[in-house]
């Protein structure tokens, strides 16, 4: 019985085994850094909202000229770390569709 023949077949398959692994491997990795990115942009947002917030608390002891103006950048503030907690979230859903795709795969 000629097992060369055999011997290649599994040669061959290893190495497209390792491959699809490494594929998956780097999936998983591109998948690890988007939902660091997204959780830093939720921490990032949760952050800019905390500051805002105690701006408008310390303007209650500041006169009325002062406090409108300074009320009304921390209420921008404040939307703005809205959109990006809200986008934050999306990229952390996009990251987790990613991984969960990605174990369906394997299994």
């Amino acid at each position: 019985m000629d097992f060369t023949h055999l011997s290649n077949s599994i040669l061959v398959f290893r190495r497209m085994a390792d491959s699809h692994s490494q594929a998956i491997i780097e999936r998983l990795t591109m998948s690890d850094a988007i939902l660091q990115a997204g959780i830093q942009g939720v921490q990032g947002g949760m952050d800019q909202f905390g500051r805002a917030a105690g701006q408008i608390a310390s303007s209650i002891t500041t006169n009325a000229a002062e406090r409108n103006g300074s009320v009304v950048d921390s209420l921008v503030d404040i939307k703005q770390a809205q959109i990006k907690v809200e986008a934050s979230a999306k990229v952390i859903s996009v990251a987790d569709s990613m991984i969960g795709a990605l174990l369906d795969e394997i299994a």
